[in-house]
């Protein structure tokens, strides 16, 4: 008895941790002509005879999983006619949805008759073979109907030579390989973030134009590459322009893990899926790209054995990392029968574990491409892989109509979808005053109401009239060092009053501010200076230097609304940070668009980041249009008691939260006492689940809840979603730059 090699584990806990149809692989193999029942029946015996692992046994012992050869037998197999090949078709597909019992035969052969063809239709369990196998086995079938004795080795040799590979340097230094890798790219990126534990999956078969796939072919020739090396190139491109430009993510990739000739030639589960870690440079071409990705693919298939388990096992103990490395499998079908006139046509088990497989498919030698796109039916519809697809060759289109374009100026839309989004969905023109700035509006407010509470802070509330004087002299006294328009003055500050006032002094001195955590490593720090090129960085011993300026008037700028705003630096997650500058136009356009949400409102209660793009609703934007912001300390984001004591300062608040934070918030409330002076709630930064939304109105029932979307480049929020009551019936709105649309809840 043997035990399970590593490929076979991971099928093994595949089976076990989902079940059903998951480890089957099925393919069918048919020949024109005809061919007498009996004799067909001897082939596949023959195949039998010589592949051990089809006549392997999994059992449970106390020492574990192991597994058996059983003595070759002769066998009957059934026999099935179809009078047609739609009827053939769809026996085939729901055959191959049925599962195989692991501690049973593993394999299932039929013979087939269809129309004028005859050949075999074979159901594996994934344990005991892979997709090489498949086509080994039509080789095989093939050349005993010719006559020949086909060449084939015993499945127990591997399991060999495995167990010594385990043991040797070169599987540590396979290991170190990919353990060097994720030092590259520590944080992953998912197309769908969707949690559930359906597995259901679904297949989706596009085949590539003869133009297409010509045009596929002549760039690999350009370009000495592959075409597996292009198409996970281009569907990498695709995958950063939908995820924000993600630059570093890992894409899995089936390697066949057969290094010899006569690994490649015995049938079993040899198939290890190795993470491609995908480095897109939005600034350069399509084939700079491409030469980065082969020489990625190139390493990878040198430390090919090493299984993608134990590299998690690794992660797990040493980084403490507990999450998958990918999600999408993409992979490139290219073993061919080397059987004259035999037609193959493999077929989906109906089930998998990642959100999306995409199998390019080129083993028959048709001429053109198919692209598979096997999809959990619980993350993506039929049309979305349409849409997918679609998008992914309008990118490539643009790359064949000009090499030299850098990644960041390619398309992706559909002529009529471009028109769409670009005129139909923005035509939200509004008006909101175009003379004006931020800091204009607030020093309008300090005359309205100079004795009105503009800031409640830790330390102390500020009027609206000491605020302004407050910032006057930090304003005045940046202009006498010599800052002014165009200028990017940094700070990291504490949670004080005084941090709102140095906001409105920066911009009130013609500069734009770009707020830093004062945790931030100091080498985080010196980056994002360097990238911006402050011209100051406030800090506490800074700010106590600008607050001796006795100028408490308003300074005399001339600042428009095409100059800088502020300067505000994406998280990371998908790079380095990202900086991102505002003008002041963007600024009031986003602060008119959404005024409805300092209507019927008292105060704003603030536990966003500084660094956060919503600090700014939080904050000056609320004190601009007349409401007091209500400041947390840090003590009293993170403390539930002193969190609920914020919201006793007001009797109806603007309150934004992350989900995660918010639920965190409702759950460890022992009275939910504060979601009653909530006016306002805006959610937003990760996926607002049904739970959430349920467990919400549970305790409150708030009339203004958004569900809030749009990334820092677009200034904070790009459209807003007003959830509906509980009324699943019930007509709702959505926003989008301060413009109205009903939809219904779905």
């Amino acid at each position: 008895m043997y035990y399970l090699t590593k490929p076979q584990k991971s099928v093994y806990n595949m089976e076990k941790f989902v079940g059903g149809s998951i480890a089957v692989i099925c393919s069918s193999m048919l020949h024109p002509g005809t061919m007498d029942a009996d004799k067909l029946k001897s082939a596949v015996n023959i195949l039998y005879r010589l592949n051990d692992a089809l006549r392997m046994r999994i059992t449970e012992t106390a020492d574990g999983t192991k597994q058996m050869v059983s003595d070759y037998s002769e066998q009957d197999f059934k026999v099935l006619a179809f009078e047609n090949q739609s009827a053939f078709s769809e026996y085939a597909k729901n055959y191959a949805k049925q599962p195989i019992d692991l501690y049973s035969s593993l394999c299932d052969v039929e013979i087939v008759f269809v129309e004028n063809k005859y050949g075999l239709l074979v159901k594996l369990h994934h344990i005991i073979g892979d997709a090489w196998t498949m086509s080994l086995l039509a080789k095989q079938f093939s050349a005993i109907l010719d006559g020949n004795t086909p060449e084939a080795f015993s499945y127990t040799d591997y399991i060999q030579s495995e167990t010594e590979y385990v043991q040797s340097q070169r599987y540590e230094k396979d290991k170190r390989f990919f353990e060097e890798r994720f030092k590259k790219c520590d944080e992953v990126t998912y197309l769908s973030n969707k949690q559930t534990d359906e597995y259901t999956a679904a297949r989706k078969k596009i085949k590539l134009t003869s133009e297409q796939t010509v045009q596929i072919n002549a760039m690999v020739r350009k370009n000495s590459s592959s075409i597996f090396s292009v198409l996970i190139t281009l569907f990498a491109i695709y995958f950063s322009r939908i995820k924000m430009n993600t630059e570093k993510f890992y894409i899995g990739t089936p390697v066949l893990n057969r290094t010899g000739i006569e690994e490649q030639n015995t049938a079993g589960m040899f198939i290890n899926t190795v993470p491609f870690l995908a480095e897109i440079d939005s600034g350069k071409s399509f084939a700079e790209n491409l030469e980065t990705a082969t020489e990625s693919i190139m390493s990878l298939l040198r430390h090919q054995h090493y299984n993608y388990e134990d590299l998690l096992s690794a992660l797990r103990k040493k980084y403490n990392f507990t999450e998958k490395l990918y999600d999408i499998i993409l992979s490139y079908q290219n073993a061919k029968t080397g059987a004259k006139d035999f037609e193959t046509e493999w077929y989906t088990c109906g089930m998998q574990m990642e959100s999306l497989q995409i199998h390019i498919d080129d083993r028959d030698g048709e001429g053109v491409l198919t692209i598979n796109y096997d999809y959990r039916t619980d993350r993506f519809t039929e049309k979305q892989i349409e849409r997918m697809h679609g998008h992914m060759f309008c990118l490539f289109a643009d790359i064949v109509g000009d090499e030299n374009k850098k990644i960041r100026e390619l398309n992706i839309l559909f002529d009529g979808e471009r028109n769409q989004l670009l005129y139909e969905f923005n035509d939200t023109k509004m008006d909101y005053p175009k003379d004006k700035c931020i800091y204009q509006l607030f020093e309008e407010q300090v005359l309205k109401t100079p004795g009105k509470t503009a800031v409640v802070a830790c330390d102390k509330t500020l009027t609206y009239d000491e605020l302004n004087k407050l910032s006057n002299r930090i304003a005045n006294a940046l202009i006498e060092k010599g800052i002014g328009t165009g200028d990017i003055v940094a700070f990291a500050l504490p949670r004080k009053s005084y941090l709102i006032a140095t906001m409105f002094g920066i911009l009130k001195s013609g500069a734009a501010y770009m707020p830093m955590d004062p945790d931030y490593p100091q080498d985080r720090i010196g980056y994002m200076l360097s990238e911006s090129q402050a011209r100051l960085y406030i800090t506490n011993k800074v700010l106590d230097e600008l607050l001796e300026n006795v100028n408490i008037k308003n300074p005399n700028n001339s600042v428009n609304q095409e100059d800088l705003y502020c300067a505000l630096h994406t998280s990371g997650s998908t790079g380095k940070p990202k900086l991102v500058l505002l003008t002041h136009k963007n600024v009031m356009n986003f602060l008119y668009a959404n005024r409805r949400f300092y209507e019927n409102i008292d105060a704003t209660v603030s536990v966003t980041i500084v660094t956060f793009d919503i600090f700014m609703q939080d904050t000056i934007m609320s004190v601009a249009f007349g409401v007091k912001t209500i400041l947390s300390s840090e003590e009293q984001i993170y403390n539930q008691i002193e969190f609920e004591k914020l919201f006793l300062l007001t009797r109806s608040a603007l309150f934004f939260s992350t989900p995660t934070k918010l639920k965190q918030y409702i759950i460890g409330s022992a009275t939910k006492e504060f979601l009653k002076h909530i006016g306002v709630l805006i959610i937003g930064g990760e996926v607002f689940t049904e739970d959430l939304y349920n467990l919400i109105m549970a305790n409150r029932d708030i009339t203004n809840c958004y569900n809030g979307y749009g990334p820092t480049e677009t200034t904070i929020g790009s459209a807003y979603t007003l959830l509906p009551h509980p009324s699943k019936d019930q007509v709702f709105n959505i926003w989008t730059n301060g413009n109205k649309h009903l939809c219904k809840y779905v």
